[in-house]
């Protein structure tokens, strides 16, 4: 509908599913908090709904990286996003650039101010954005806030 101008195409159902895990691969003797753990997850969107049809994460977070911040994050993440091949042909058909696929990254680390308030910046990376091959990288800084009561 947004490429062509046509009306929206009516669907009686849609389907998707996805898949999460995960794996505390370490736990430290030394400082109990401190402990690795792994992550992956699968997303499959419909193709008829949705621009994104699948998306793959995996990723690691450290729990209490130092002895005197326990209750401190680390995180790691990598994913890839796959752009639905309809809307692939649907663009390719109307002469507009394609894409194809976008692998983001993001590193953070979250501070425990009190127990009821933390701070998380982070550098997210994105290699393809938006999918297209000569689109130049790009880096985000965010600051996230959360506030618990």
């Amino acid at each position: 509908m947004a490429l062509s101008g046509a009306p929206a195409a009516e669907h009686d159902k849609a389907t998707g599913g996805y898949l999460m895990a995960e794996q505390q691969l370490w736990q430290s003797s030394a400082v109990a908090e401190r402990r690795l753990k792994l992550f992956a997850n699968f997303i499959q969107s419909d193709p008829d709904v949705t621009y994104i049809e699948r998306i793959w994460q995996v990723g690691g977070i450290l729990s209490a990286p130092f002895a005197s911040r326990p209750n401190d994050e680390l995180g790691l993440g990598l994913g890839r996003l796959e752009i639905n091949d309809d809307a692939r042909k649907h663009l390719r058909e109307q002469g507009e650039p394609v894409p194809d696929v976008e692998y983001p990254a993001e590193l953070y680390y979250r501070v425990a101010l009190t127990p009821a308030i933390s701070l998380t910046p982070n550098i997210q990376y994105f290699h393809r954005p938006g999918g297209f091959d000569e689109a130049e990288d790009v880096v985000v800084v965010g600051l996230k806030t959360v506030v618990s009561f």
